[in-house]
């Protein structure tokens, strides 16, 4: 089985230099989509750069006439924030610690940071806000390294923390995955990466932009060239196939022997998860603030 894992999401890099697709909203000093800066979610508004992200995605996918230099030049732009950059870059220099290729080696560390490590404290990760400042605390070390909640480098901290205590936990090199993203606050206020997490981080978002078929939301599942769609005619109103379901579809599709952990007669994929509205990004207003 041939898998691929592109940790870039529904983000984007701002032209602001070349002008080609520029931005101009940002949430507390950084760009961004919205603002969930608040541990409420009641209180959190649209920042919304989605024509920004639109134009980036026609002029840098498989059909765009840009050159990658451009297309991965200025900063990146992350829906949720600086944090959730960071996490995908955490994850791209822990598979490239062991080689993309290895994927037994790097996904326990994946689900784990991801799936566990993450997902409790969320926004926490992406802003540096958890729910509450009580879990804020417990997961900087007691409050011995907590720093502001709505900080920048809370977002950062918080995101590091978690990847190394999941290095920890799956036997990755840490040493290398901290030096490979390597994150800090650059002069004009935008996540600044390492070297090596840079480079990640762009090769990542050229993958994106150039899949065929084109990339339209995350998580964006290409199974045998066709993208999983939710499972009725209401695209953001169905619910994403299941865990089960997806392995059951790459069972059947399995040749050979069914490896361990299929079920004996797995079912294929129906043909409603296969078939969905074209995927074209649509663009929308972008506001100033």
């Amino acid at each position: 089985m041939d898998f691929n894992f592109y940790p870039f999401g529904n983000a984007f890099y701002a032209n602001l230099e070349s002008g080609d697709c520029p931005l101009s909203c940002t949430v507390e000093g950084f760009y961004s989509f919205y603002n969930e800066s608040s541990p409420n979610p009641d209180l959190w508004s649209a920042c919304d750069d989605g024509a920004a992200r639109s134009c980036w995605s026609e002029k840098c996918g498989a059909q765009g006439s840009l050159s990658n230099t451009v297309c991965t030049g200025g900063d990146a732009v992350y829906q949720h924030g600086p944090g959730e950059g960071l996490a995908d870059v955490v994850e791209a220099c822990a598979m490239d610690a062991v080689g993309s290729e290895n994927f037994l080696l790097w996904w326990p560390f994946i689900y784990c940071f991801e799936g566990v490590e993450l997902s409790a404290a969320y926004p926490a990760y992406a802003y540096g806000v958890p729910k509450s400042q009580a879990m804020f605390r417990e997961a900087m070390f007691n409050g011995t390294q907590a720093v502001n909640g709505s900080s920048f480098r809370a977002a950062i901290n918080y995101t590091m923390a978690a990847a190394q205590q999941c290095a920890v936990t799956t036997g990755m090199n840490w040493t290398y995955i901290q030096a490979c993203a390597d994150p800090s606050v650059g002069s004009d206020g935008q996540l600044q990466l390492g070297a090596r997490g840079e480079a990640l981080e762009a090769e990542n978002a050229l993958a994106t932009v150039k899949l065929e078929p084109p990339h339209w939301y995350t998580p964006w599942i290409v199974f045998q060239g066709s993208p999983v769609w939710l499972n009725d005619d209401d695209l953001w109103g169905g619910s994403f196939a299941k865990n089960s379901e997806l392995l059951n579809w790459i069972c059947a599709a399995y040749t050979g022997d069914l490896p361990e952990g299929c079920p004996s007669s797995p079912s294929p994929i129906p043909e409603n998860f296969l078939t969905g509205p074209p995927p074209t990004p649509i663009p929308t207003e972008t506001p100033t603030s």
